[in-house]
């Protein structure tokens, strides 16, 4: 939190980094004890998006198919920057 109010963003970085780590070892344990995968807390993720932001969601408008989740876009920025 001190790293947003300060606005520093190799902070920030660092932090997120440290968050990052974590969803990925307890993804990798829950892989290996079989109980979950990555991409099952990447679903739950996006429906809890949607879920909490109708108001985006679930507007008329057609969305291309061909357009992915913002969680999907999210991860796989995350997974495929290295």
């Amino acid at each position: 939190i001190h790293a947003i109010y300060e606005k520093n963003a190799d902070n920030m970085c660092e932090e997120l980094g440290d968050l990052l780590l974590q969803v990925m070892l307890h993804a990798e344990i829950g892989y290996e004890e079989k109980e979950f995968t990555l991409n099952d807390v990447i679903k739950n993720l996006n429906k809890k998006i949607i879920n909490r932001h109708p108001y985006i969601f679930n507007k008329k408008e057609k969305v291309s198919p061909t357009v992915p989740p913002i969680s999907v876009i999210i991860i796989s920025a995350l997974l495929f920057a290295a």
